[in-house]
């Protein structure tokens, strides 16, 4: 009968060495070039301030589109008027009405407060707004 070790140890596998100083450098991470990352920076930045300057744009088509149908229907001073902005339900009231002319053409512009509908109390971000309609002359009594 063959005599065997007391203990079999499997052999290592092949990328892993034996001897002290054998070891391999580990490859470097890839990584980004810094102009890329740069420029990825840049054009999330600008998409940022984009969709920020598209929602405030937003908020002015609610109110202006409110107001002119508001005027066409020919509402009083100091109505109030319910829209959604896009912080939530406002209630806009008609403050006061100004016809200007440009040449022959009249053009009402209303001025308006955006309340909180809760409280009742002005809201901070919008101090008022202005609408003007072109072609429209109707003066609020």
């Amino acid at each position: 009968m063959p005599v065997r070790p007391a203990r079999f140890i499997m052999p290592l596998p092949a990328d892993i060495p034996i001897m002290p100083g054998e070891i391999k450098a580990a490859k470097a991470a890839r990584r980004l070039p810094v102009g890329l990352i740069l420029f990825f920076s840049v054009v999330l930045l600008g998409v940022l301030l984009r969709m920020a300057v598209s929602y405030s744009d937003h908020d002015k088509n609610q109110i202006d589109s409110v107001m002119t149908r508001a005027m066409i229907a020919r509402v009083p001073k100091g109505t109030l008027l319910p829209v959604t902005l896009r912080d939530g339900a406002r209630i806009l009231q008609i403050v006061r009405a100004d016809v200007k002319y440009q040449g022959q053409i009249p053009t009402t512009c209303v001025y308006v407060k955006v309340l909180d509908p809760k409280t009742g109390a002005q809201d901070p971000k919008a101090i008022g707004e202005l609408t003007c309609i072109e072609g429209l002359k109707y003066p609020l009594h």
